[in-house]
């Protein structure tokens, strides 16, 4: 018996239907059976469903949308049910690994979903607290509620006499009979204006009728006399929507959730947190290709490079600065370490694991006069390393940019430093990987730099320990980093509390 069927009702749909089937087969939870039941389509849909091998498919005429979840109901063999239409998603592979280790008497799970209307997206947050929360309002997302399937065949399933709230009434019943557990995860991503949304005064009168069939009376009463509440707010929904302030209500509801302490688990991915994209280890690795390290500033850079994500995938990222970790910690609840290539983190490591072992070394980056005085400081700090390579980091072309990326790795160095700006340094980095160098690269930013005016004294220990480096840089470079720290950091804040961890 699988632990979880994923139920999809589908009436000439093929597109909606491709949706969710992607969904279901990038998912890293395994554990369930897939059941297509659909409406006797007239386009391509079960050529679609077809291709994607759902474990049941059934295609019949129907009486509407609850009976065909009814019949998806009653040939389920799973222990728990949820109800993925055709059009809805799963919100990202991981987003039911927990199910597993969900207690065995969980009844009703309810979790959060994600919004989508005209490529926006707006965050949906799950409130069942009790049969209170059924009284002003539509207190969850049916794609992001999980039953257990004994008892939603126990309960008599959805109600066809309902036309639009059956999916109200159905859940007012399970949570009355079995109560429910909440969970934080976001698990569905759905498109706003449904049938629900076409129809608010004929929902709410089903909503409660629903109320007075199934009691107690002084909920039904509360809602009752809550009434004149939801119309005056669908009145300024509609008002809203009509003069385009809906999106900007929505925007900042979404924002409240996100400060408010709603967290998205989307952003941990295995032992990476997800930001704007870019993967970011919480603490050091074994490290092999191409190490990056981003502060609020350099990972908006790499979000918004030419990078593809698939190319991302490929790059180990650490958060190198105090704001980024403590940020990023505070909305995952994940301790971040700060890592990064200076002295007051890995570069004296590496040099100094790469000086016993005499590796070859490459650098590309700063200018010429501050390559042949980081030189210098090599010979005289690190004399074991054999620095085969040295070049400027300004490139008059794409078709040079890969020249040099032959020529480092022509000469096969161990390791190779790159200080490029954000973005252009880890496309560099690969593009090094793809001629066919072996070598560890990471990229160093401004250390080059550094490290020939200063040598390994570039932030005092003062300034390390108490992580003012932010502020000792503003000092000594305030033409280059003041307005980086006064707009750009704040830049980050903003983008991130909106797009979390997808990337912008």
């Amino acid at each position: 018996m699988p632990l979880l069927s994923i139920i999809t009702i589908n009436r000439n749909n093929a597109g909606g239907l491709v949706v969710t089937a992607e969904s279901i087969a990038k998912l890293g939870f395994r554990d369930f059976e897939w059941l297509v039941i659909d409406g006797n389509s007239s386009d391509n849909s079960m050529e679609v469903a077809l291709q994607y091998h759902p474990d049941t498919l059934v295609s019949e005429p129907d009486a509407g949308r609850y009976d065909a979840m009814n019949k998806g109901t009653a040939l389920a063999r799973g222990r728990h049910v949820i109800f993925m239409n055709s059009g809805d998603a799963f919100h990202d592979p991981d987003c039911l690994d927990f199910l597993p280790d969900t207690r065995p008497d969980a009844r009703l799970i309810h979790a959060n979903a994600i919004i989508e209307e005209n490529s926006l997206r707006f965050t949906f947050i799950s409130r069942i607290d009790s049969l209170w929360s059924f009284v002003r309002h539509n207190p969850f997302c049916h794609q992001a509620l999980i039953y257990r399937r004994n008892e939603l065949q126990a309960i008599g399933c959805y109600d066809l006499s309902y036309r639009v709230s059956a999916d109200f009434d159905l859940t007012y019943r399970y949570v009355k009979a079995y109560g429910c557990c909440r969970r934080q995860e976001f698990i569905a991503v759905f498109s706003a204006g449904g049938f629900g949304r076409q129809n608010q005064l004929y929902s709410l009168l089903e909503r409660l009728r629903t109320l007075y069939r199934s009691g107690p009376w002084f909920v039904f009463a509360c809602a009752l006399l809550s009434t004149p509440y939801v119309l005056s707010k669908f009145l300024l929904i509609s008002i809203l929507e009509l003069l385009g302030g809906l999106t900007i209500y929505r925007r900042l509801r979404t924002l409240v959730h996100r400060l408010t302490g709603k967290k998205d688990p989307v952003a941990i991915t295995g032992n990476k947190v997800r930001v704007l994209g870019v993967n970011i280890s919480p603490s050091r690795t074994n490290e092999t290709g191409v190490i990056s390290f981003v502060n609020p500033y350099s990972v908006i850079q790499v979000a918004r490079s030419k990078l593809s994500a698939a190319e991302l995938e490929h790059i180990t990222f650490y958060s190198d600065g105090f704001a980024l970790c403590c940020f990023v910690g505070w909305r995952t609840g994940i301790n971040i370490v700060r890592l990064s290539f200076d002295f007051t983190s890995l570069a004296g490591e590496i040099l100094a694991d790469a000086d016993r072992q005499c590796k070859r070394l490459a650098v590309v980056g700063a200018t010429p006069e501050s390559n042949r005085r980081f030189a210098i400081f090599l010979s005289k700090n690190f004399p074991g390393i054999d620095c085969v390579y040295l070049r400027n980091g300004y490139f008059t072309s794409v078709e040079q940019q890969l020249s040099v990326a032959r020529e480092v790795a022509a000469v096969s160095p161990d390791i190779v430093l790159i200080g490029l700006g954000a973005g252009l340094q880890e496309q560099f980095g690969l593009q090094i990987i793809a001629a066919g160098a072996s070598s560890v690269i990471y990229t160093c930013g401004g250390f080059i730099d550094q490290t020939a005016n200063a040598g390994r004294n570039y932030y005092p220990l003062w300034v390390d320990h108490w992580n003012l480096r932010w502020l000792y840089r503003i000092v000594r470079e305030p033409r280059r980093l003041l307005l980086r720290y006064a707009l750009d950091y704040p830049r980050f804040a903003l983008l991130y509390l909106r797009y979390g961890a997808l990337r912008p």
